[in-house]
């Protein structure tokens, strides 16, 4: 499998197109075939990919204009994702049960906006690692956290049967989260609306681009 990077095709799933020319941003949707953008690679592959392009920012936009506030409020997953490998030979499909192989092993790393929609039910078997960003996230910002979350010593076997029988998901990082953009205090509709801040960061590593 070689190392490719885009958005997945909605009609055609597995299927991923790189836009011919990339600028500043990556731009997703809820639906259709820019809602989710994929890397299929190893984590080493993915990781050097993100820091060649430290500027990137990854942004979710509503087709609507008037759903402005939900854009700000929107978070970001990063999944990452085990995939079948068919250049993976026997022995190494058999050694994968016992050790960890993260230099080599392929994954696929899903980015796409945290929406009531998302598809979590049908995915938690393969489902390795989450980490959750506020939008408009700038991959330099992110680069290091990921890796070091990726290269965290893999959950046993046991931990993975109870996580997939209670239908939970692999562990979540939170590395920073929009919070409320108000708080109504009382009940009387008189009363003021406190204006909070847009995002709230929680050990947000130091980037090269800050909003």
């Amino acid at each position: 499998m070689k190392f490719t990077w885009g958005y997945e095709m909605e009609t055609i799933p597995g299927r991923v197109i790189a836009p011919p020319l990339l600028h500043d941003k990556i731009s997703l949707t809820s639906s259709g075939n820019t809602a989710q953008w994929m890397f299929y690679g190893t984590r080493k592959e993915i990781i050097e990919w993100m820091r060649t392009h430290p500027q990137l920012v990854i942004e979710y936009r509503p087709y609507a204009s008037a759903l402005q506030q939900q854009q700000q409020q929107t978070e970001l997953i990063f999944d990452l994702l085990a995939v079948p490998d068919e250049d993976q030979s026997y022995y190494q499909y058999l050694k994968s049960f016992v050790v960890s192989d993260y230099e080599h092993e392929r994954v696929k790393c899903e980015i796409r906006p945290k929406l009531e929609n998302n598809k979590d039910a049908t995915m938690i078997d393969a489902l390795l690692c989450r980490t959750i960003t506020h939008n408009g996230v700038c991959l330099g910002d992110i680069a290091d956290e990921l890796e070091h979350q990726w290269n965290m010593p893999a959950r046993s076997y046991y931990q993975q049967l109870v996580d997939m029988y209670h239908e939970q998901p692999a562990p979540c990082h939170v590395i920073s989260s929009a919070g409320p953009s108000s708080i109504r205090v009382g009940d009387s509709p008189s009363l003021h609306v406190r204006p909070q801040p847009s995002s709230v960061t929680a050990a947000a590593p130091k980037g090269l681009c800050t909003p």
